[in-house]
């Protein structure tokens, strides 16, 4: 893709251009039945892979739609001007990385 096209969802130039990079979650795992929670401090601190690179984000919230075990997403991040960009991601370990919280020891 020689330019860059703004994401219909989050308006982003870098999100999706690339193949591996984090996907939105679809809609139908967005609404219905299911449970939508805040993320504690040990899940919130995350990069997520957008425009080819690792990027570093905050895990917001988390949603599981009832009779799905794919796993949503809010996730902020900013993009290569600095602006935040916020959406719901599929939650994929290649695409998604958690570090744990700031207090942590450990963390990749």
């Amino acid at each position: 893709m020689s330019a860059a096209l703004p994401h219909p969802r989050t308006g982003s130039r870098t999100l999706g251009n690339v193949d591996g990079d984090a996907l939105p979650a679809p809609i139908t795992l967005l609404t219905g039945p299911g449970r939508t929670w805040p993320a504690e401090a040990r899940w919130a601190r995350a990069q997520i892979r957008v425009g080819g690179q690792w990027r570093p984000a905050r895990i917001e919230r988390w949603r599981l739609r009832l009779g799905n075990l794919r796993w949503a997403a809010r996730v902020t991040w900013q993009d290569d001007d600095g602006r935040p960009v916020s959406g719901w991601y599929l939650c994929s370990r290649s695409t998604i990385s958690f570090l744990g919280n700031l207090g942590s020891a450990s963390g990749s």
